[in-house]
C-alpha cells in the first residue's frame, strides 16, 4: 500500500468519525430539546425515532422506488454499446475482456440473449 492510499484510507476513516460525532451531537441535541417536555426514557425514544425515521424512509424509496422500465432505457443502452464499441476498436483485447464480464454477468442475472 503506497503512501497517497495510505493517506486516503486515513482520510476516509477520519471523515467516518468526523460523521459519526456529529451524528451523536445532533441526536444529544434532538434528547435535550425534547428532555424539558418528556421524560428521559421517553425522550430518549423520541431521539431514536426521529434519527431512524430518515434512514427508514431513504431505504423504502430506494426499494420501492424504482424507475419502470421503457424507452428511456434503451437510449442509455445504446450508448453503452457505442462506449464498448469505441473501447472495441482501440484496443480488441481489453474490449474481449469487457464483453466476456458482462456477459458472465448477464447469464448469472438469468437475461437471455436478444437473438434467441
Amino acid at each position: 500500500m503506497g503512501a497517497p492510499s495510505a493517506a486516503r484510507v486515513f482520510l476516509l476513516v477520519s471523515l467516518f468519525a468526523l460523521v459519526l460525532v456529529g451524528f451523536g451531537f445532533v441526536g444529544l441535541a434532538i434528547y435535550y430539546a425534547w428532555l424539558p417536555v418528556l421524560s428521559p426514557p421517553t425522550a430518549a425514544m423520541v431521539t431514536a425515532f426521529i434519527l431512524l425515521l430518515l434512514p427508514a424512509i431513504s431505504l423504502l424509496a430506494a426499494t420501492f422506488g424504482r424507475a419502470p422500465q421503457g424507452t428511456a432505457n434503451l437510449a442509455a443502452d445504446d450508448n453503452t454499446l457505442a462506449a464498448f464499441a469505441a473501447i472495441a476498436r482501440e484496443r480488441p483485447l481489453l474490449g474481449l475482456l469487457l464483453a466476456g464480464l458482462f456477459g458472465a454477468a448477464g447469464a448469472a442475472n438469468g437475461e437471455k440473449h436478444a437473438g434467441t
